[in-house]
């Protein structure tokens, strides 16, 4: 009976370490997929950046554009003025006419160009924006999911710190024998030749290669057994 519970904690405890294992490798692999979204997502946003400033020069451009055709209509309507204070023919004045109308139309049309390209870089602001809403959600995404791996790399330590190794040493032997001590168990030799009776720590001889894979932590990547000597008179 007592051997069938020994075995029961030892598959206990095996479970209970892959279990672990299998979850710090599911949220490494989260982990890796948020930050691969992550760099993208910034990625984006450095080529909506530059788009912006591509298209704030295009403005600026048309607004100067836009001046320097004003200054010219002013110019011919200042020639128009005075054709006619000298009594230019009507032929003339239909001609500077003519031109200052296609001149406005071209003024229209780039104040046209102009108004979409506001109406562009509105859009792309808004873009931007939300961008930076999608990029804070990211980042606390990625903070809840580092808080989460450090709970568990402290579980996985306190896990490691329950299960020690004991090595018992005799007076009259040299012979050392590897022992696992496991909080919840205890072997009171006093009761061992009549009742076993279970205390709350019991030492149980396990040899190294029944502990299996443990569990790597961030402390711990390896996976490293955690060793505490004991001596036994």
């Amino acid at each position: 009976m007592k051997q069938n519970n020994d075995n029961y904690q030892d598959e206990i405890d095996a479970m209970k370490a892959k279990w672990m294992e299998q979850e710090l490798l599911i949220q490494q692999l989260e982990s890796e997929q948020l930050e691969q979204e992550l760099e993208q997502l910034i990625a984006d946003g450095r080529h909506y950046a530059d788009e912006m400033r591509e298209i704030k020069m295009k403005l600026a451009d048309c607004e100067n554009e836009v001046g320097r055709r004003r200054d010219e209509i002013y110019k011919l309507m200042d020639k128009i003025d005075d054709q006619l204070n000298d009594g230019d023919d009507l032929l003339k004045f239909n001609d500077f006419h003519s031109m200052t109308e296609r001149l406005k139309l071209s003024i229209q049309e780039k104040d046209d160009k102009i108004h979409n390209q506001q109406t562009d870089l509105t859009v792309m602001n808004d873009s931007l924006e939300h961008f930076d809403q999608t990029l804070q959600a990211k980042n606390q995404i990625v903070e809840e999911l580092i808080e989460r791996i450090k709970e568990a790399n402290m579980e996985g330590l306190e896990l490691q710190a329950r299960v020690g190794l004991a090595v018992p040493l005799s007076h009259h032997r040299m012979d050392e024998e590897q022992q696992i001590i496991i909080p919840g168990l205890i072997n009171d030799k006093h009761n061992d030749n009549q009742n076993t009776i279970k205390s709350p720590n019991r030492k149980i001889p396990v040899s190294l290669h029944e502990l299996g894979n443990t569990v790597p932590t961030k402390r711990n990547p390896d996976g490293q057994i955690l060793l505490v000597l004991v001596n036994v008179k």
